[in-house]
């Protein structure tokens, strides 16, 4: 297993998509922190209904901007596992170690490591300007933000194995990779009805960071379905985890490589 998780940590290495996909990433939550942090400090009238935030409401919807943007894991997973799938790479993956089990094992390990380092990157540069804009005392200890770096390795994983799975199945890169961006997007909106919210990963998510106390609608009046108790939080990420799983094992196992 060791080697095959060195060879996928240098394979990661050498693809540039990974580090474009960091700097994209990067660039949309240092946006989302220059309207939600900075606009309301230099510009207070700029955005009607645009709440100040404290800085313990700064640091969460922080964390929950970054795991928001579930399109990141996902094509990072589907690139990464799709450009082998639809060549000869895999089937000479295969036959250097024909157990598909563990191919699929140090991809998820390593990607789900990638995308949780670029979403600790990302939370951290939003903590700088956080502590730059908004007033108040840091409201997270150590121990919570041992737990925000737990979660976000757990809720990272899970979306990397949905992505290795919906392209495992699909067998597809660009396919499985506009299927991924879709459904990152209607994610989001699906998760505003209250029957898919109950069981919404994006949802669970946030539940699992926690609540603010501002409303940063920007005054639309568009909220989320109630958040969920830290069980069903914890329930609905395992569930989603175990379905991406599940795809990807049909995909690559049980289905013609």
């Amino acid at each position: 297993m060791s080697g095959l998780l060195r060879a996928e940590w240098i394979k990661l290495r050498r693809r540039w998509v990974y580090r474009v996909l960091v700097l994209v990433l990067l660039a949309l939550t240092g946006i989302s922190a220059g309207l939600l942090l900075v606009v309301p400090e230099v510009a207070p009238d700029a955005i009607e209904g645009l709440p100040r935030l404290s800085r313990g409401d700064a640091t969460i919807v922080g964390v929950q901007t970054v795991l928001g943007q579930t399109w990141f894991p996902l094509i990072l997973a589907v690139v990464m596992l799709g450009s082998e799938v639809t060549s000869t790479s895999w089937a000479s993956a295969l036959a250097r170690e024909p157990r598909r089990l563990r191919h699929l094992t140090a991809r998820l390990i390593v990607l789900s490591a990638a995308a949780w380092a670029a979403a600790l990157a990302a939370i951290a540069g939003w903590e700088v300007l956080a502590a730059a804009y908004t007033d108040g005392p840091a409201s997270f200890g150590v121990s919570d933000w041992v737990g925000v770096a737990l979660k976000t390795a757990i809720v990272q994983g899970t979306w990397v194995a949905l992505g290795l799975g919906a392209v495992a199945l699909l067998r597809s890169t660009g396919v499985a990779i506009g299927v991924a961006v879709a459904y990152s997007f209607v994610e989001g909106l699906l998760a505003l009805w209250r029957p898919y919210g109950e069981i919404a990963l994006s949802g669970a998510s946030s539940s699992l960071i926690g609540q603010t106390v501002a409303d940063v609608s920007g005054g639309f009046g568009v909220t989320s379905a109630d958040p969920m108790s830290f069980f069903q939080a914890v329930l609905v990420v395992a569930v989603w985890a175990v379905l991406g799983w599940a795809m990807a094992m049909i995909g690559l196992i049980y289905r013609e490589a």
